[in-house]
């Protein structure tokens, strides 16, 4: 993987450790100035060596979450590329016709090979450049009547195959094209498998609907020449022959120097000198007088100045630094080669309010490449790239849950270990260490758990993204096979992000600790003589100033004392202010204000978090002035602005957006709403701890002999307010996501209950190659002879091609990829695909909708693809894609028609301006939800400026026939079509068995944040032993048996677990239910269901290990003695 959020992966694998250097040199520094704090810091590590173990396994959790989440990234990236590296072997670019036609593979004379040959002799850039004829035909194995209907058959070049690897058989041979006859073929064992075909086999070839026979002269691995997909290899002559373009070819492929991974580094420049010796010069240079003119150079410039995108100016100002030459350039001709630019410059012409030119310009542009280079590895190692991006994205979205929980376990271990040597620590400040000295020994004491915990953590993140990659399905469904590869880059940006997270968590919690009274701390009561205000914030000054004068001793003491004393009372002022509540609402509601205004979801909910703190904080300061107790007031006050949080987040999106009006927000919101309904949730029964404690009393007092155990279990954790509260949030954040992911999961259920809206209600598709597209389909159905005619209904056709759209109310009016899909009569008038959205003018339901598509060919519906996130909830992992933007009314399932223009990939015609009546449902668009148009058919036709033949057919069952029987008499009776039939059912299963599985990997990926919980539960455990070994005592000494002492700790556990497991399946539920409601407002019959048995075992394992935990230390606890115990000082 080589970026993370768009940052290169070694700039940060450098940046992280040049911060880390700069930490521990500081540390190294002040250690050898101080030794002895050094030694008195890591003494303790050897002393406890359990508690060492425990607390390092409790600290590595963050470094195991960056470096699990990186590994499975690199692995999903390499394998991504791995698989495209295996497709095209040593080919990395591909030159061929420059307008491919609809019906046919465009051939050009086989004479332009020793023309690129020129072009690049001498420049040690290439190693390869092999001529090839390359077209899908059926294929049918006579021995075992197997079929193939769109096997890739390759004729290649004999005299050229050096640079592009060797071929191997299956049985380790190496073999070479040139050793076949005219009759001849290899296979490869992609296409064995397929055919099971075998050496001598004789094959059918049946391109165009005529017959060739051809014989098996061996199998060869998959790979290189071979490819990954079912393909034939023959010589050149004998595809020419098959095909019918004797000394012709359709494909030239370059091998760049270098291996298979190393070669893609020369394609650029590969490229532009291919760009000069295909283009036509005389089109090249009336481009270049064209481009020169004042208004021309006047529209470039103005689109330069104006489009946000920094890339279309920079490209545009090469354009322009080469017609300032006078005379046509080679730059000039490889820059207007390139269809990108030539893209920009068109769109550039047509903002200038010049369509017109705009399309006479791409077609001059077209004639300028005689023929089409495609730098198709680059393109597929991007495409791997990107994937593996949106995917580690996802991860450490997810696993920030867990690295949040792993910094506040490691907060409460640093909490819990100055509690236990609170008294050592007031003996150290009584004679003569300062506050300074504290916080170094216990940062010199956590970074050495730290550096343990990094290096375990990374290991076992590694570890853990090996385990988690088995949950990827298998490599038929997802088009590649996981290959286990970490890149060392990874490595070092787990394991430094991860130790610097720690260290500055460590580097808080020693500052917190370092807190305390000394005469407190050395008789061990509690500090309840607090300072004022006033007179801490004249210490802070005082010590300041101190510190000050023995670094800085030229500086007169007198002025820093003057200038840290207006600090401290100036932070202490605003601190003060802060607190009445006020300050926080208006910057609140300013904040609130600006994300509005941005339509920023981030804004708002800030904004709102912000003011509702602040309505709380208003609260007790108001009872303050009221003169109400201190405990009370602030338990009011917290419990008003906690409640008011989990309304403001747990409210429905459809109220939030009415109130706030459209926003938009990525897949981080999820996390910013888990950390504020979980903190809000914690902190509202941590401070009303004590109803929990009065209503165990009164629902446990008649428990029986155990009710003293019950009691103290329910009355311990709800006294040590600050350990139990961190502890809660730790279960309940892990929970909270586990219970969203279980039941968004479970929503896939609607596609299985409502499939005809996922098919469109036909239960068997089929489609053939354009050239061999069945324009009577009903008339020949008649003559297959192992169909049963009555079992097909009717039969519906659509045929798609590529084109470009643009939204001309969108932000940005570039034009940008989509599927324009062109539907018969039928298929507008039977298929039962919804509708989310609709303009009602046109009609009242989808099922009108559609008829007015069929009636009127200047009429759309657009897909959800093609909307915004916020319609979409999902993850974008995708380039370039077109963005519509659909004008709501009050109705959430009504829109306002929209004008979009559409055009062919080419730009050489005019444009078709559609209007959009409606949006697809979230369920049609479950298995391709790429951007895509459906229109009449013959809306295609004018796009193109040709007939275009609708090639896949739907076919709707009769009940009771068998869709299987029906796709494979299809295929057999269109074998030589190359009819390829699916039985859509049976795809939309395997689909939702994908993202299940995928779905299953983040579940168990977030269960490794569970193992924080359950150590935070053992930390406390073991600490509760020895705080209260005199409790203990006297608990023994009046009557209490070992196994009520031991079943008093495991209890102890036990209701903080179950608290925070019953608080994370709340706010789960609650967040999860909002998510549907939303989606069900776009997909009728979406419901709201718990999975039960997931959420059983997600209970089931986290209250098992939570318990299981405690046991050791509880056992401890119950074999103390009471009289050593009571005797204990």
């Amino acid at each position: 993987m080589e970026t993370l959020f768009g940052a290169p992966m070694i700039a940060l694998a450098i940046g992280f450790a040049s911060i880390l250097g700069v930490v521990c040199l500081v540390v190294v520094i002040f250690a050898l100035r101080n030794g002895v704090l050094v030694r008195i810091g890591v003494r303790n590590i050897p002393r406890r060596a359990t508690q060492s173990v425990l607390i390092t396994l409790g600290l590595m959790l963050s470094a195991t979450i960056i470096a699990a989440s990186l590994g499975v990234g690199d692995i999903v990236n390499y394998s991504i590329e791995r698989a495209a590296i295996q497709a095209l072997g040593h080919t990395d670019v591909v030159v061929r016709a420059r307008d491919p036609r609809l019906l046919a593979s465009d051939y050009f004379p086989a004479e332009r090979v020793q023309e690129l040959d020129r072009a690049l002799a001498g420049k040690q850039l290439v190693d390869g450049v092999l001529a090839e004829a390359r077209e899908r035909a059926p294929v049918v194995n006579r021995r075992v009547t197997r079929t193939e209907p769109r096997m890739a058959i390759s004729g290649l070049d004999p005299a050229r195959t050096a640079g592009f690897g060797s071929l191997r058989t299956t049985d380790g041979r190496t073999v070479q094209i040139a050793e076949l006859g005219p009759d001849e073929v290899y296979i490869n064992a992609s296409a064995q498998r397929e055919l099971e075909a075998r050496s001598g086999d004789v094959l059918d070839v049946v391109p165009g609907g005529l017959t060739h026979r051809v014989t098996v002269r061996g199998v060869v691995r998959d790979g290189s020449l071979a490819g990954s997909q079912p393909r034939m290899l023959m010589t050149l002559d004998a595809a020419q022959l098959i095909f019918g373009h004797p000394g012709q070819i359709n494909r030239i492929n370059i091998s760049n120097t270098g291996d298979e991974w190393s070669g893609v580094r020369h394609s650029a420049e590969v490229i532009r000198r291919l760009r000069l010796v295909l283009a036509d010069p005389v089109a090249a240079a009336s481009l270049y007088a064209e481009l020169r003119s004042g208004p021309n150079r006047a529209a470039l410039a103005g689109y330069a100045a104006t489009e946000p995108s920094a890339r279309p100016a920079s490209l545009l100002k090469q354009l322009s630094d080469e017609l300032d030459a006078g005379t046509p350039t080679e730059a000039f001709t490889s820059l207007i080669a390139d269809p990108e630019i030539a893209g920009i410059v068109a769109l550039a012409l047509e903002s200038d309010g010049r369509p017109e030119d705009a399309v006479a310009f791409s077609a001059q542009a077209v004639r300028v490449r005689l023929l089409t280079i495609d730098d198709l590895k680059t393109t597929a190692l991007a495409n791997a790239e990107r994937v593996s991006d949106g995917v580690t994205r996802l991860f450490l979205v997810f696993g920030s849950f867990s690295i949040i929980v792993g910094l506040l376990l490691i907060f409460l271990i640093f909490v819990l270990l100055a509690a236990a040597r609170r008294t050592e620590m007031g003996v150290t400040r009584a004679i003569g260490a300062r506050r300074r000295q504290l916080v170094q020994i216990y940062v010199y004491e956590g970074l050495i758990y730290a550096v343990g915990a990094a290096a375990v953590g990374t290991v076992a993140g590694v570890l853990a993204s090996m385990l988690l990659v088995e949950f990827i399905p298998a490599s038929d469904q997802i088009g590649f096979t996981v290959a286990r590869h970490i890149e060392p880059r990874s490595l070092t940006v787990a394991f430094t992000l991860g130790l610097i997270l720690t260290i500055a968590t460590v580097a808080f919690s020693a500052y917190r600790v370092s807190r305390m009274n000394v005469v407190a701390a050395i008789r061990g009561i509690d500090e309840s003589a607090r300072r004022t205000r006033g007179r801490q914030a004249r210490r802070r000054g005082v010590d300041a100033r101190r510190r000050s004068a023995g670094w800085l001793r030229a500086v007169p003491s007198v002025s820093l004392a003057a200038l840290f004393d207006a600090m401290a009372s100036g932070l202490g002022f605003a601190f003060r202010t802060a607190l009445q509540g006020w300050p926080l609402i208006v910057t609140g509601a300013i904040v609130t204000g600006r994300g509005m205004a941005g339509d920023s979801a981030f804004g708002v909910r800030v904004g709102g978090s912000l003011a509702m703190i602040g309505v709380g904080l208003l609260v007790a300061y108001v009872l303050k002035r009221a003169g109400v107790a201190y405990t009370k007031r602030v338990r009011l006050g917290v419990s008003v602005g906690a409640l008011l949080l989990l309304a403001f987040w747990g409210m429905p999106f459809s109220l939030l957006f009415d109130i706030f009006g459209e926003l938009n927000g990525g897949i981080e919101m999820f996390v910013v709403a888990g950390v504020m309904m979980v903190g809000a949730a914690v902190m509202l029964v941590m401070f009303n701890a004590q109803v929990l404690v009065t209503v165990a009393g009164l629902t446990l007092g008649r428990a029986g002999r155990i009710t003293p155990v019950l009691k103290t279990a329910v009355a311990y954790p709800m006294a040590a307010r600050f350990r139990t509260g961190l502890t809660l949030a730790m279960f309940a954040l892990i929970i909270f996501t586990l219970i969203v992911i279980a039941i968004l999961t479970n929503t896939n259920q609607a596609a299985l209950e409502k499939m005809e809206r996922v098919t469109g209600g036909y239960q068997v598709t089929a489609s053939v190659p354009l050239e061999h597209a069945i324009p009577e389909i009903e008339a020949a159905l008649d003559d297959v002879a192992r169909l049963q005619r009555t079992d097909i209904e009717l039969v519906a056709a659509t045929g798609r091609i590529g084109g470009l759209a643009r939204d001309l109310r969108a932000d940005s009016s570039a034009w940008q990829p989509i599927s324009v899909k062109a539907a018969d009569g039928t298929y507008l008038a039977t298929n039962q695909l919804e509708l989310s959205h609709f303009d009602p003018a046109y009609g009242a339901n989808s099922r009108e909708i559609w008829d007015a598509v069929s009636k009127d060919p200047s009429l759309a519906v657009l897909n959800t693809g093609s909307l915004p996130v916020r319609f979409q909830q999902g993850l974008e992992v995708r380039g370039r894609r077109f963005v519509a933007v659909a004008p709501l009314k009050e109705d959430p399932a009504q829109i306002t028609a929209f004008a979009v223009q559409v055009r062919d990939s080419a730009g050489n015609r005019p444009p078709v301006m559609l209007t959009v009546i409606g949006v697809t449902d979230e369920l049609a668009d479950l298995l391709d939800g790429s951007p895509s148009l459906t229109v009449r058919a013959g809306v295609v036709d004018a796009l193109v400026g040709r007939a275009v033949p609708l090639a896949q057919y739907h076919f709707r069952l009769t009940a009771g026939a068998d869709a299987k029987d029906v796709a494979d008499a299809l295929e057999t009776a269109f074998l030589r079509k190359g009819l390829q039939a699916t039985i859509t059912e049976r795809e939309v299963r395997e689909f939702l068995s994908v993202n299940t599985s995928l779905n299953r990997l983040f579940q168990t990926f977030m269960a490794l944040g569970l193992v924080v919980g359950v150590a935070a539960l053992g930390v406390i455990s073991f600490r509760a032993v020895v705080e209260r070994r005199q409790a203990i005592g006297m608990m023994k000494a009046i009557g209490y048996r070992p196994g009520m002492i031991m079943l008093g700790f495991v209890l102890e556990s036990s209701v903080v677990a179950v608290l925070g497991i019953l608080l994370g399946i709340a706010l789960g539920s609650l967040i999860s239910w909002n998510i549907v409601q939303e989606l069900g407002d776009r997909v009728e019959g979406l419901r709201f269901a718990i999975p039960w048995l997931d959420v059983g075992v997600i209970v089931a394992f986290t209250w098992g290990f939570s318990i299981l935990t405690t046991i050791w230390p509880a056992r401890q606890a119950s074999k103390i003695y009471a009289a050593e115990a009571l005797r204990y000082e």
